[in-house]
């Protein structure tokens, strides 16, 4: 390179020169070098010449015959809505890329960058191939607590290609209750800004200390007792700034117990927690996501607080109720979790800070989640912390442990075989503590009493969403075969 303060020699051109292009190309800038020499107007001065690419067209095409299905508009929302003209961070654009096929509404997006119109301009096309996302099911399932399910099901993560996601689930389970039923819509791309909203109303059976893994047809040797929650829950999300969302929302539903029989004090009915009533919950959260792509990613960070303030009206209480008298009527709490995560990739991601670069490549990464909660305030039994089943602590029975206090952290190794298939070695460490006792032969704790589990699992891509198959070794010695459908971390 040129020293300061000496005559400026020629030779050093190329090297200030690739220099000076490296630079910008790790801020995601491709330029073109138009002069590197000294000033003929101010005396000791090195002039460097830079011509700073700018975005001309953004093109979608078909990569089938006809028209596409999903909107020019929503396009632009995942996109950023870039404008031409304005400077072209190839980075930022490849990141818009990623989220679009991280949707998985595409099969395929192939991104071409062409020279524009006028030096330094450069035109973007994608070339995208549509996958239907409309899902019609009918038949016997496992459901996320393992139990098998009588479901039949309509789902569509692209409605109307509008972005839109909607969906309705009516479902039985093999141990009884009743029928649920699920109706859900969302919108992740409601206004120019990038604000999402999403709700749910229900009607569900919910199966307590059931299907934790080992048996699909009930669980924890009949130690199980139902409840039905009839209620919505609303969330909306707001940008506040770069990486930086805020979250609202609201979830307020009724809770009946079926099915129990709290007259014989022998009977397992009678260990079980009983505490009918309405129950309203807001959220407020606050979170810097910087994770990409952000729907399945490989890297980046996550940090969150969420706050729940939540009031209750228990109108009935049975079963085991030794010391929980006192939760009848109108109570309050406030539920807070504070949450992190980091991802690293494992190998090299080739052309990263490209915009033309595949969408589709397999990154094996390191996956980091660590979350601590705490409520404060007289919380229904249901309400509190749980750890334990196949989202949480594997390895242990599914609610094994709660309590007014949790603390989990997961690591995962994730390593892809094909595109949409994976094997992941994992270890959990957590317990909750601080609550109420021992509830269905399950001992509870006063003070923290972390568990170790670890194991390795199966990650599919499906239609019907992500799909995981784990088995899980705990400390204790025991070992389960966990099943989980949806989004894990």
């Amino acid at each position: 390179m040129q020293p300061l303060g000496q005559l400026y020699n020629l030779r050093n051109g190329r090297a200030i020169a690739d220099r000076v292009t490296a630079l910008y190309e790790a801020r995601g800038y491709r330029i073109q070098i138009e002069q590197v020499g000294p000033d003929r107007d101010v005396e000791e001065t090195l002039t460097i010449s830079v011509l700073e690419p700018k975005l001309g067209e953004v093109r979608i095409v078909n990569e089938s015959p006809g028209n596409l299905r999903t909107q020019q508009s929503v396009f632009e929302r995942i996109l950023g809505r870039p404008e031409r003209g304005s400077a072209l961070n190839e980075r930022e654009f490849r990141k818009g890329i990623e989220d679009l096929f991280a949707t998985r509404w595409f099969d395929n997006i192939v991104p071409r960058l062409d020279n524009g119109s006028v030096p330094g301009e450069y035109d973007v096309t994608l070339i995208v191939k549509e996958r239907p996302t409309g899902l019609f099911n009918a038949g016997v399932a496992l459901d996320p607590q393992s139990r098998l399910v009588g479901q039949v099901s309509y789902s569509d993560t692209n409605f109307r290609g509008s972005g839109q996601n909607a969906g309705l689930v009516l479902s039985q389970a093999t141990v009884g209750g009743g029928a649920s039923v699920d109706l859900a819509w969302g919108n992740e791309y409601l206004s120019r800004r990038g604000a999402g909203i999403n709700a749910n109303v229900y009607s569900r059976v919910v199966y307590n200390f059931t299907g934790s893994g080992s048996n699909p047809f009930g669980g924890n040797s009949g130690q199980g007792f139902d409840e039905r929650r009839t209620g919505l829950d609303l969330i909306y999300t707001t940008p506040m700034g770069k990486d930086l969302l805020a979250q609202v929302g609201l979830n307020a539903e009724n809770i009946k117990s079926l099915n129990l029989d709290t007259t014989n004090t022998g009977s397992q009915d009678a260990r079980s927690v009983q505490q009918d009533g309405d129950l309203v919950i807001l959220k407020l959260g606050l979170s810097m996501d910087q994770r990409f792509p952000r729907l399945d990613p490989y890297e980046g960070r996550l940090a969150s607080i969420t706050l729940e303030p939540g009031f209750s009206n228990i109108t009935k209480i049975a079963g085991q109720v030794t010391g929980l008298e006192d939760i009848l009527g109108k109570n309050s709490f406030i539920r807070t979790q504070l949450e992190y995560r980091q991802y690293w990739p494992m190998g090299r991601i080739a052309n990263q800070n490209r915009i033309d670069a595949p969408v589709d490549q397999m990154v094996p990464s390191i996956a980091l989640r660590s979350r601590y909660g705490f409520i404060s305030g007289r919380v229904p039994f249901f309400e509190q912390l749980f750890i334990g089943g196949s989202s949480s602590l594997r390895g242990y029975e599914n609610q094994q442990f709660w309590g007014s206090r949790s603390f989990l952290t997961t690591v995962e190794y994730r390593r892809p075989l094909q595109r949409n298939f994976s094997l992941v070695g994992f270890a959990d460490y957590g317990g909750a503590w601080g609550g109420y006792g021992e509830v269905t032969g399950f001992p509870q704790f006063s003070t923290a009493n972390l568990k170790l589990a670890y194991g390795l699992g199966l990650a599919f891509t499906t239609p019907l969403g992500p799909i995981r198959l784990d088995y899980a070794i705990n400390q204790d010695g025991g070992s389960r075969v966990h099943f989980n459908i949806g989004t894990g971390f």
